[in-house]
């Protein structure tokens, strides 16, 4: 490989890790002799943002089935009656 191919080939990663969904064509923006890589990405990532997976946000709030919370009146009951009876 050439000194430019890894060039791309790494530049290419961090724009993957950036979330780019087609890093394999702005790498090819991105101009040669570009010091900070990192600085262009995230300016180019603010000015393009259709170009980049959104960040999925997680609130911290993880599904249990088998709370009562999600459950409607007959499950609650039916949960009650299966565990006053021993049968879990």
């Amino acid at each position: 490989k050439t000194k430019k191919e890894n060039l791309l080939v790494k530049r290419q990663a961090l724009l993957d890790k950036a979330g780019c969904i087609k890093s394999d064509l702005v790498v090819n923006v991105i101009p040669e002799d570009c010091e900070d890589v990192q600085a262009w990405i995230d300016n180019y990532k603010k000015e393009n943002e259709i170009l980049f997976k959104k960040e999925s946000t997680n609130h911290g709030g993880n599904y249990k089935p088998s709370n009562t919370k999600n459950m409607n009146p007959d499950e609650v009951m039916n949960m009650f009656i299966r565990t006053a009876a021993g049968r879990r």
